[in-house]
């Protein structure tokens, strides 16, 4: 369905995106295929026309008449390059703001991209450029203004999340010139002390540790 619905140009790229999306599916019991492959296609679209901006957020109401689906509560989706923490920083957005989660999907996928839009689609796995999309079923419908504070909200948690990926390396490296420092400090402090400095800054640098 979604290879038919798609524009012809688009439409490998969205059928490859269709079966991404759907393997994150745990259940599909309930929502008929002309309504699943409704919102597939407006993730894609969404996701398409992002250009070159970081991140995409939009949080709205989908209707029958204009998105071909309408679930019970509001939807939000982003997209943006493939990051850790991801699921994790949205999902604690909604619930500071009180909102419950009724259904999520989370589709990775490889990518790539022609002056911004999605020029193909491919398996996630060994793809040189990677994407996410997220898209949060809503257990309650929001009104206008709350639709737009949430996309907001939203919007400074992925930037957030990317400033936080980006300075990952120069950070590693600053832990690392600190453990060559803890190792001079060998001619002034017991060597206990140095080698439990050096073994905890290590330690950190091993995935036990969050530098932000």
């Amino acid at each position: 369905l979604v290879e038919e619905k798609a524009p012809h140009e688009q439409a490998a790229a969205a059928k490859a995106f269709a079966a991404a999306y759907v393997r994150r599916l745990a259940d599909t019991s309930g929502v008929s295929p002309e309504h699943l492959a409704a919102e597939v296609l407006g993730a894609f679209a969404f996701a398409a026309d992002r250009g070159r901006q970081p991140v995409a957020v939009r949080a709205f109401n989908p209707t029958l008449a204009r998105d071909g689906y309408e679930p019970l509560g509001s939807v939000l989706e982003t997209n943006s390059d493939d990051w850790p923490f991801l699921v994790d920083s949205v999902s604690a957005a909604l619930e500071q703001r009180g909102e419950r989660v009724a259904r999520l999907v989370h589709p990775i996928f490889g990518v790539s991209r022609e002056e911004g839009r999605i020029d193909q689609v491919t398996g996630a796995r060994n793809a040189l450029r990677r994407e996410s999309l997220m898209h949060f079923d809503l257990a309650r419908r929001l009104g206008d203004a709350e639709l737009s504070e949430l996309a907001d909200a939203v919007r400074r948690v992925l930037s957030a999340v990317r400033n936080t990926v980006n300075d990952f390396g120069a950070m590693t490296q600053r832990v690392e010139s600190m453990i060559g420092v803890a190792r001079r400090g060998s001619a002034r402090y017991d060597s206990d002390e140095v080698r439990e400095a050096v073994d905890f800054l290590a330690r950190l640098l091993r995935g036990n540790f969050v530098l932000l």
